[in-house]
């Protein structure tokens, strides 16, 4: 399947207990009182319901009571929707919070929308980015003035070609200094399934774990869905249920994602 989604701007989002409700613009086929099934990256089902569908209006309320899982998906029949808020589901961060943003070559192309919305909201960013290819003139161009000290995001960028016979985790630990971790409420990976990997069970060996947080992950959708790596992310918690699902446990739930 590979359905091309339709961007919808989240408008607004509310909490009341384990109940969620979301409005977005869709001019689409969703009436009020149609109820979906929600499948989720974690485990089991909940359901989502339209309360409200005015014109081009719409809002959708939702049980959040799947402690593991914070990225939602509805499944309307022959829809393919991607609301995009400030944070994936619009629920999991507070304001003010200091965020780590870990990324490997490419894979920070899908962190630049957080990035501005982070700053926009005013948390504290650091950047920690891994390079294959540190004299690629225009990239390194762009992260050395990102993370320059007039930047308002404090950072690294790591030359992945240094790692030499160590292994992945260790050359990733000796790269994750204590002064980017500490104070930390939420980290976004960006990378291949090996480095996200890698980065996690690093990070489950640090205070970060005894936290509890949140994880925030970014994926390149492109291949099977026709997301945009851009748009979408959303959240999880790698502690429970390991690091980011794969692309083939992804594409078998399209549909709206919050």
């Amino acid at each position: 399947m590979n359905l091309v989604p339709t961007i919808a701007n989240i408008k607004k989002t509310e909490r009341e207990g384990i109940v969620g409700s979301v409005s977005f613009e869709f001019s689409g086929d969703l009436n009020a009182g149609q109820v979906f099934k929600i499948g989720t990256f974690g485990r089991g089902e909940t359901t989502a319901w339209v309360t409200d569908s005015d014109k081009k209006n719409v809002t959708v309320s939702f049980l959040d009571n799947n402690a593991v899982t914070h990225k939602i998906m509805l499944l309307p029949p022959n829809e393919c929707i991607t609301i995009r808020g400030p944070f994936g589901n619009g629920f999991s961060l507070l304001n003010e919070r200091n965020v780590l943003l870990i990324s490997q070559d490419d894979a920070i192309l899908s962190q630049k929308k957080l990035i501005n919305d982070l700053l926009q909201n005013g948390n504290q960013i650091n950047l920690l980015h891994f390079t294959s290819f540190p004299k690629d003139i225009f990239m390194g161009s762009s992260l050395n003035k990102a993370v320059s000290p007039d930047s308002p995001i404090n950072g690294d960028i790591v030359d992945m070609t240094k790692k030499g016979p160590q292994d992945l985790d260790a050359f990733v630990k000796s790269s994750i200094k204590s002064e980017y971790i500490s104070g930390i409420n939420a980290v976004a990976l960006a990378g291949n399934e090996d480095f996200q990997q890698s980065v996690s069970r690093v990070l489950e060996k640090t205070a970060i774990k005894d936290k509890s947080i949140q994880i925030l992950f970014n994926r390149n959708f492109v291949s099977g869905m026709g997301w945009s790596n851009k748009d979408l992310y959303g959240t999880t918690n790698i502690w429970k249920e390991g690091p980011v699902f794969t692309l083939d446990q992804i594409r078998r739930f399209p549909g709206v994602f919050i």
